[in-house]
């Protein structure tokens, strides 16, 4: 059937009355680029109805809506768009650099129009969540076979109470609590406080398992977040209802300090922070030092490769930032505990230079330490797998006496230390990531803490390295 034109129709007056809030002829609708300055406004309305008060208000309604609608609308597609690009990638473990690349654009423009401005007051928060993507490498164990990667990983969480628990299943089913401290209403400091291993054996963390999570989008079924070492976590909610034991809280919360209340915009604020100043502006001045260091010494081979220049510039720098240790006693400090890589050493019994290069250990060296029990193992990895543990005994609050009771070869077989195996190690640097230590003998290490505090999350890795440092055989000489 033709469609008629408005003239030939026979109207009713409720029909006159939609045409002039409508008009057919567009010629009819006036927009005018003049100011009116009698009710400061522009009239955006037709001319013929400019004038009704009534009108004026449905129609301000009408056009409230649509955006709120197509906002949404763009959130359900970005939504779409992003869980189909993430679905082959196997959590990020098969994602290369474009695809990387893709999936971050897209929660960026997610996070564009994320509907929750302050999560950390939102219910939507708590519940049972479900890892999908993410790029932490530390996570994902890329170099690991894949039989024995997580299957799945999870992360509950409940605002009341500001606690997270993060589970494995399938091969490990390991866990790991925190306290959470609101630093704003969209982050939180993450303080990690026990491990269980297969859920069952708790073992404390060390005073480093800590970092920042910054919650940038939150609806009903999806949360993205992002840790202060730049990596990306995609979770869709698997169970709302989903609550942490409240008898494994309450055991973990007798143990752990109260969070202070902190109150942005006052007075008594801003006096702590205007005291921190100074502390600030040094810790700077470390993390410059620190930076140039590992510039340093990235090109040499641990050592192996370095110049009398190079050391002499390196041991310059060590010493720059022995002078702002701040750690004044380590051997109190829980910073120590854990396991650390060695990235720098002058110990030529170490570094095997007269050897040829595929007889010396090519791959990391490992290092782990547990305060409570002064128990140390070194670690080789390929080729040679070798192992040695050590008694400590504190000379000071800086200095060890260092006894080797058993070597390990290939990490298998045990051989009894010589009576000479022992000597003397202090110090001289330590922090949440970087630990500077000097010989009896003159020799410089270097090491760094193996797991960036972020990636405590659903890592397995960190779960072994622990039973590694707490487990030590406290052989006997």
């Amino acid at each position: 059937m033709a469609l008629s034109s408005p003239n030939s129709l026979n109207l009713t007056a409720s029909q006159l009355s939609l045409q002039k809030l409508f008009p057919s002829n567009p010629s009819l609708l006036h927009f005018p680029t003049k100011f009116n300055n009698k009710n400061n406004s522009y009239n955006l309305l037709p001319s013929s109805t400019a004038n009704n008060n009534n009108n004026e208000k449905w129609r301000a309604k009408v056009s409230f809506f649509p955006a709120f609608l197509n906002k949404r609308k763009d959130a359900k597609i970005l939504k779409e768009e992003l869980l189909d690009a993430i679905a082959p990638l196997d959590r990020g473990a098969e994602a290369n650099p474009d695809d990387q690349k893709t999936v971050d654009q897209i929660s960026r423009k997610l996070e564009q129009v994320n509907p929750t401005k302050e999560p950390l007051k939102s219910d939507l928060l708590n519940g049972k969540w479900e890892l999908i993507y993410t790029t932490s490498q530390s996570i994902l164990q890329t170099q690991r076979p894949k039989f024995l990667r997580s299957a799945t990983n999870y992360q509950a969480i409940n605002v009341d109470t500001l606690r997270a628990q993060n589970m494995e299943s399938w091969p490990f089913f390991n866990q790991v609590t925190a306290d959470l401290t609101p630093l704003n209403s969209r982050k939180v400091a993450v303080k990690f406080d026990y491990f269980k291993i297969a859920g069952l054996v708790p073992i404390k963390a060390p005073g480093r398992a800590r970092g920042e999570l910054e919650i940038t989008y939150l609806d009903e079924e999806l949360r993205i977040s992002r840790g202060d070492k730049g990596n990306l976590f995609i979770l869709k909610m698997i169970d709302r209802s989903y609550r942490l034991q409240a008898q494994l809280i309450l055991s973990l919360a007798i143990s752990s300090s109260p969070k202070p209340l902190i109150t942005v915009g006052t007075g008594k604020w801003r006096s702590r922070v205007s005291f921190f100043q100074g502390l600030s502006t040094k810790r700077r001045d470390v993390n410059i030092l620190k930076e140039e260091l590992f510039q340093a010494i990235a090109p040499l081979d641990r050592g192996a490769e370095a110049t009398p220049h190079h050391k002499q510039r390196l041991d310059k720098i060590a010493r720059q930032l022995e002078a702002v240790n701040e750690i004044k006693e380590p051997l109190k400090s829980n910073l120590l505990n854990g396991k650390w890589e060695l990235i720098y050493t002058t110990s030529q019994s170490i570094l095997q230079t007269k050897r040829p290069k595929f007889l010396r250990p090519n791959g990391k060296i490992f290092q782990a330490i547990n305060v409570d029990t002064l128990r140390a193992q070194n670690m080789e990895t390929w080729p040679f797998f070798n192992q040695v543990t050590a008694n400590l005994v504190p000379v000071n609050a800086r200095r060890v006496a260092v006894k080797f009771d058993y070597f390990r070869i290939a990490g298998l077989i045990p051989i009894k230390s010589p009576g000479s195996g022992r000597g003397q190690l202090e110090i001289t640097y330590l922090d949440e990531e970087l630990r500077i230590s000097r010989g009896d003998r003159g020799n410089l290490f270097i090491l760094k803490w193996w797991i960036q505090p972020i990636e405590f999350l659903f890592n397995a890795a960190v779960l072994k390295l622990m039973v590694e440092a707490q487990f030590v055989p406290n052989c006997k000489s």
